[in-house]
């Protein structure tokens, strides 16, 4: 929700986003298969929103976030198997 949309939401969820501030930027952990998590950041009431800058570099960070734990559980895989499969 942005100060510019948040006139079209529903009357409950503007009740309850009244008092919540809205200068956050979030972006999903997206691997191939499923959503795995999110990356959330918040600036404080009196910063100014979130640049191009940093979206661009929050895209970017969650993309190799994503790619090391599709690794880890790889690998993790790859052990078991060599452990249990003959």
């Amino acid at each position: 929700m942005t100060p510019d949309n948040k006139a079209k939401q529903p009357p409950a969820l503007r009740k309850v986003m009244a008092d919540i501030e809205l200068n956050w930027l979030g972006v999903t952990l997206q691997s191939h298969v499923a959503v795995i998590s999110t990356l959330i950041l918040h600036n404080g009431i009196n910063e100014a929103t979130h640049s191009i800058a940093e979206i661009e570099l929050l895209k970017f960070v969650s993309t190799q976030v994503t790619l090391a734990i599709e690794r880890k559980q790889i690998l993790e895989r790859l052990q078991y198997m060599a452990l249990y499969t003959a």
